[in-house]
């Protein structure tokens, strides 16, 4: 993951130019799923020295975009306050989807499992109401209940229909053969 840097009214040297790759690469390990880390340095000209130097730093995941802006003195000082700001949102971001992972009820969970007694491999057997509904409202009770897939009814043949999930978040529908 290369990290862009660009300046904006301020001169680089190279020791600030690794110092601030080097702090910023400690959150490409941290986060390696990051598409883009984009920096930009600009100086301003201030009353307050405290907040000479502007530090803008964005990452892009695919997923979220964490955006960090820091004032200060110098751009060492600045790139260490917008380090702990990642820091922080990618925290707060990773503790979302542990929550959110914990909370989801497991489909194996849900319903008890019956096995076949013959001796047949065991199969799993599971029994869901199939209620009719279009594809739009089979899909919005997807995103409600988490499920990976949903059984039910079309409206207009008031024949089963199948809509699954992929991990990547589309959807794919399978509509039995008409007679």
């Amino acid at each position: 993951m290369e990290i862009q840097i660009t300046t904006k009214n301020c001169r680089l040297d190279n020791r600030t130019r690794s110092y601030i790759q080097r702090k910023m690469g400690r959150i490409t390990r941290i986060l390696p799923q990051i598409s883009e880390f984009r920096i930009e340095l600009d100086e301003e000209q201030t009353r307050s020295q405290a907040d000479h130097f502007i530090l803008k730093a964005t990452l892009n995941t695919g997923t979220d975009v964490l955006y960090a802006e820091e004032r200060a003195e110098n751009l060492l000082t600045a790139a260490d306050r917008a380090v702990e700001v990642l820091n922080q949102q990618i925290d707060h971001a990773k503790g979302k989807m542990e929550v959110k992972a914990r909370n989801r009820e497991s489909i194996r969970l849900s319903q008890p499992d019956t096995f076949s007694s013959s001796k047949e491999p065991l199969i799993r057997r599971r029994k869901q109401e199939a209620k009719p509904m279009t594809v739009e409202e089979a899909v919005n009770q997807m995103n409600l209940s988490g499920e990976e897939y949903l059984l039910f009814l079309g409206p207009d043949t008031k024949r089963v229909n199948l809509l699954r999930r992929f991990a990547d978040g589309k959807f794919e529908l399978v509509e039995p053969v008409p007679e």
